[in-house]
């Protein structure tokens, strides 16, 4: 492949990518559109909430279409063959990062269709989505991080300089998110105490959320070439 023939691929797979990113936006609203069914459960807005999960169903069946038809084709894999294995590790681990912070979307919403429990003080109620996002928040800082068990065995094709960099600026972010959040906790605890459980967890989402996707933005950036 020329560098002709290589820059006219990059167009198309940039493109592609774009396509594919946009198809999981919208199956992924679709998600949110189906979990109003819960957020609004027992509420005299159930037609309300039937029409919009309706209307996700169809989201997420349009998104999957899309993301069907914009999956990797001939020209991800000649460049695949062009590339060095670090640049492809590094690629996953920019597309992993990316799926996460939309998993975050995901519990997010999971947790405001128990808003109504913790609000009551009903904490018991909720322990399966509070776990769940604290779970998913460790396993995205532990992947930022390179802690996690994927990231170590392939350690020294991801731990270089410029992911050094783009880490701290990444956690950084995140840190500045889990100290907004940790304040308002704080707040919530004295004027508004059974809001501390909802605070504290979006704000571990919110925090972990941001350092994926800041990482993930970044890192695309500093390729240069959407790979």
């Amino acid at each position: 492949m020329d560098e002709d023939e290589k820059e006219a691929a990059l167009a198309r797979e940039r493109r592609r990518r774009r396509r594919h990113g946009f198809a999981l936006v919208v199956f992924t609203l679709g998600i949110v559109g189906i979990g109003a069914l819960a957020a609004s459960e027992d509420s005299g807005d159930a037609q309300w909430a039937m029409a919009v999960a309706a209307a996700g169903g169809v989201a997420m069946l349009v998104g999957a279409i899309l993301a069907w038809f914009s999956k990797p084709g001939q020209d991800r894999r000649r460049l695949d063959a062009i590339m060095t294995y670090r640049d492809r590790v590094q690629r996953n681990r920019t597309i992993q990062l990316f799926t996460m912070s939309l998993v975050v979307l995901i519990e997010g919403i999971m947790i405001i269709g128990f808003s109504d429990d913790l609000l009551a003080g009903r904490v018991s109620e909720a322990v399966v989505p509070l776990l769940m996002a604290v779970t998913v928040s460790w396993i995205i800082v532990m992947t930022v991080m390179e802690w996690d068990g994927g990231s170590r065995k392939v350690k020294k094709f991801l731990d270089d300089e410029l992911s050094r960099h783009i880490r701290a600026r990444a956690t950084g972010l995140a840190f500045i998110v889990l100290m907004a959040g940790a304040t308002l906790a704080l707040a919530a605890s004295v004027w508004a105490p059974n809001w501390t459980p909802l605070v504290l967890a979006f704000s571990l989402l919110a925090s972990a959320g941001a350092a994926a996707l800041r990482f993930a933005l970044l890192d695309r950036e500093a390729s240069g070439d959407g790979e």
